[in-house]
Order: structure tokens, then sequence, then C-alpha cells
């Protein structure tokens, strides 16, 4: 099957049909056999019959888990030209030195002006051992990405007229780009609750397997929290962030009265266990919508497809865990956060804390009891995925957001450059130094060094590094230095910062004493860090 979606309904052009929904290609009504592979050039072409497309993009869609040569393609062009060999005019253009066009025209009836409509046609993009299941359609120089909230799954946003609407006029702005966070609707559930940083490689997963470079991503609810963290963690791929709904943390706190309350989520718990399934999860999601038996339906489908109930408790264990506070000010993709005056799930100061806290965030406030702006509102939310597209540069961000782990052993040196690479790091031109894209995985690789060489001394500290990632200069300045020549041999020390970024209940992490950074002129509080099941 195609890498993007197909066409809802059927493509005509002259004697010929081609019914995506059937997987049938006809002519004059009557079937003719085709191999799938055939039929999905067909409708790959067809899709994109505004354009050549490529012999690479082609084998990529057609054979995307397997090493095929161009004969292979050639030969599925061949079986579909053959088919349609009673078209006056050959329907598969060769465009020479490229690859092939769809030229014939497409009978587009005048209800469907463009000719197609979004239908639901996922794939699967591996992260580990985990698959995480995607859908992308249309085209265009960026891709549009939204992230879902809580449980939310792809299928249901194909349920509702209003949501299909928002998709269509979403893949006309750039390709279009959904997937359910592992966990939830067509993704695999996880063996243990799962991480912000785990799901956060999952949608790198994603972006990688479709190629995508440039995106801009639209995190809703909880999916806020997701896209923020992925800009911090991976700013080259992200050319804006629309955040609706969004929140830096879940739960309140003395010095964060904004979230929810001990007894909301104490009730929310007890839906889960006694009434999860019946949709009331989603239903005020609708409160600007008249009352509908249908639409009733649709919000009871919403969780029942999204997670089962200990799924969805778990996740919500994770919601409950999120805090970007301290990290919001390292976020340099431009932003847009929408916010509705009378959110139902997450108070307007949400946002307005995000706006206030993330650099050159721009903040628009909604007058209604929008929370994800998928059902109403979505002029709005358009509007600024727009916006962001037309702003977006092609210029690189000059640094990006590293976990820096920093040793004092020459015995361990020679350990960190084999292992840093297992834990996706790398040495940065020096034996004491390699640089990750997380502070868990710096961690990782940090106790794997310990435990080959058990006095071994490492600091981590997060900050933002040159794209380079080779200045020594820099480096030397780093306070990831300054921890690791304040550690005890065997000790693994973390800035305050860094450790904010862990994934919660997987380390034991203890006060140590303020440490001084002289090339900030200021001392961060520290702490150490060793695992969960570490008795030492």
């Amino acid at each position: 099957m195609a890498e993007p979606a197909g066409a809802g309904g059927v493509f005509r052009f002259g004697e010929y049909e081609v019914d995506v929904r059937k997987r049938e290609l006809r002519r004059r009504g009557e079937p003719i056999a085709v191999q799938p592979q055939t039929f999905s050039l067909l409708v790959f072409l067809i899709e994109r019959r505004d354009r050549a497309v490529s012999k690479q993009e082609l084998m990529d869609a057609l054979w995307p888990d397997a090493v095929v040569t161009e004969s292979s393609l050639q030969r599925t062009v061949s079986l579909a030209r053959t088919a349609l060999k009673h078209h006056p005019e050959p329907p598969i253009r060769t465009v020479a030195r490229h690859g092939y066009r769809f030229s014939a025209a497409i009978d587009v009836p005048a209800a469907t002006p463009n000719g197609s409509e979004t239908t639901f046609s996922p794939r699967y993009a591996k992260n580990g051992d985990v698959h995480v299941a995607y859908h992308v359609s249309g085209s265009g120089a960026l891709d549009v990405a939204l992230v879902l909230g809580w449980s939310f799954p792809m299928t249901a946003l194909f349920g509702r007229p209003e949501t299909k609407a928002l998709l269509e006029q979403l893949r006309g702005l750039g390709r279009l780009v959904l997937f359910d966070k592992r966990g939830t609707g067509l993704s695999d559930r996880s063996k243990a609750l799962p991480s912000l940083e785990e799901r956060v490689d999952d949608l790198r997963a994603v972006l990688d397997r479709i190629r995508s470079e440039r995106a801009i991503l639209v995190g809703i609810s909880e999916g806020g929290a997701l896209g923020l963290k992925f800009a911090m963690t991976h700013p080259s791929r992200i050319r804006g962030l629309v955040l609706t709904g969004a929140f830096a943390r879940m739960a309140a706190s003395p010095d964060y009265p904004f979230g929810w309350a001990s007894e909301q989520i104490e009730a929310l718990r007890a839906y889960i266990r006694r009434g999860w399934g019946t949709g009331a999860t989603i239903r005020p999601l609708l409160a600007g919508l008249p009352p509908d038996p249908q639409l009733q339906a649709w919000a009871a489908s919403v969780e029942q497809q999204g997670a089962t109930p200990g799924a969805a408790l778990e996740l919500l264990e994770m919601n409950l865990q999120i805090d970007l506070r301290p990290l919001l000010g390292s976020v340099r993709a431009p932003t847009v956060v929408l916010q509705s005056t009378g959110d139902p799930i997450s108070r307007m100061e949400n946002g307005r804390f995000l706006a206030a806290n993330i650099p050159g965030a721009r903040y628009v406030e909604f007058s209604g009891r929008e929370h994800t702006f998928l059902l109403g509102g979505t002029g709005v939310l358009l509007a600024e995925v727009r916006r962001l597209i037309e702003a977006a540069s092609i210029d690189q961000p000059e640094g990006v957001l590293t976990a820096v782990l920093w040793i004092e052993s020459a015995q361990a040196e020679g350990v960190l450059a084999r292992l840093a690479p297992r834990f996706a790091g790398a040495t940065a031109g020096r034996p004491d130094a390699a640089l990750f894209d997380s502070p868990s995985r710096a961690v990782a690789c940090a106790i794997a060094l310990r435990d080959e060489v058990p006095h071994v001394r490492a600091g981590i500290h997060t900050t933002e590094i040159a794209r380079s990632l080779g200045e020594a200069t820099e480096l030397d300045r780093t306070f990831a230095r300054q921890l690791a020549q304040g550690a005890k041999a065997g000790e693994i020390l973390l800035s305050r910062v860094a450790a904010d970024m862990l994934s919660p209940g997987r380390y034991h992490l203890e006060s140590r004493r303020s440490i001084e950074d002289p090339a900030a002129g200021r001392s961060w509080s520290v702490r150490s860090v060793r695992p969960m099941s570490s008795e030492n």
C-alpha cells in the first residue's frame, strides 16, 4: 500500500475507475485484476498528479521494509500501463531522469473540488521494539504533525465531519502527519509506564520514517508537552509550534496553582476504573456543539478506541509527572499558544504561563470553551498554522539543547568512547566528554561506564551547544566539568536543570551541596543519581 493515504471514494478517468475503499480498478464497471503493488502505485501517482514523483519516493512507499532495485518499480509501472492500455492517452508518463507522473484528467465531482478526501490508511514506524502507528496525506514544503492529547486516537478524527473538514484544510497547507502515541490507538501498548522522552523518540521515529526534515507541530492538550519536549531536544527538525489547551505542568502545586487539584485527579482515576468507555473525558470538548446522540456515541468510541482502562490509568500517571517549567526558556521554535478563556480541561492561566515563559511566543486568547480547537475555533488554528508556514525560515538553529557528560578518570576515557554510541551519544573530539540529546541517555551511559570503571567521577549538565559540537573551548566552560570535579569516586552528579528532565520514578535523586558555575557567574543546585534498583 502506498505510504500516504488514498483518496476517499472513486477516481474516474475515461472508461476507468480507481475505487480506493474497495481496492478495485474497473473499466466500464467491470473489475480488472491487478497485483496489490500495481494498484498501490496507481493510487500513489493519482494522489500526486499535480507533480512528478521520483523513483526513490515510489520505491520507499511501495516497498518500505525491503531493499528493491529500479527493475521492480519498472515492472510494476509496466503492469499498470498494461491495465490502462485502453485509455486514449497513456495515463502514466515517464519523466526523464526523475520518475513518473499521472497525466490523465480526473473527473472530479462537484461536491469534492479537490478530487479526494482524507481517508485512514495507517502505517507503522518502529522505535526499538515498539510499533508506532502513523498516517500521512497531502504534500507540501513543510509537514504539519498533529500531536493529540492523552489517549485520543487518530482514528477518531475520521469519525466526525468537523474534524474531517479540518484534516482536509490542514493537508492543503502541507503534508499532514498523524500518529498514535505508544499505549494509545493502534500503537503498541507499553510494558512499563511510558516516559515523555520515550514518546518524543516515538515521534522522532515517525518523522524519520517519512523523511521529514521540517515540521510544524500542533500540540493538543498533553500533546503540547510532547511537542515542547521535541522542540527542545530536536530544534533543527521543527519550524514552529502551535499549542492548544496545553500546559507545562498538569498537577497543581504550591508554586503552580493552575493545574489539576488532587480532588479532580482522584475523581478522574475513579471514573477510569468504573466508567471508562462511556465518553465522560471527551464530552467537555463538545460543549460548543448542540446535543446529538451520534456525538455522544462518538465521544464514547474515542475512549474505547484510544486506550484500555489500565492503559488510561498509566497514561494519567505519566501526565501527572510532567513538569517542563524549568525548560521553557530553551524553546527556540516560533511558538503560538492558543487558549480559550473558558477551557473546561485546562485553565487559561496555563496558556498564559506558557506564552510568558517561551521566548518570543505569540499568545492568542479565544473567547469560548474550546480545549482542542479540533471541533470549534478551527479557523483560528488554521490561520496560525498558515502564519507559521509562511514565516518558516530555512536557517538552522545555531544551538541544540544537549546533555553533556563529563568524566574525571583517565582510565575511563577509552570506555566512554566505546559506550557513548550505544546510548546515541557522541564524543566531542575529546576523551573526557560526550554529548547526548537527553539527560536520560547521558545518565544511562554514565551508569554503564561506572559499572566498568567503579571509581569514575561524572557530571551531567544540560545546556545549548553549538551545532558543530566540537569546540573544545566551549565544552571546557560547561558546568558538567565542575560537576565531575566536585563528585566523589563512583558518583554521578547532575545539575538541577538536567535532573528535572529525567523520567520520574526511574532514578533515586539525592540533593548535594550547590556548586559554583564560573561561566554563568552563579551556583547551581546539584543532585546525585543512581538507578532505582541500585542499593549502592
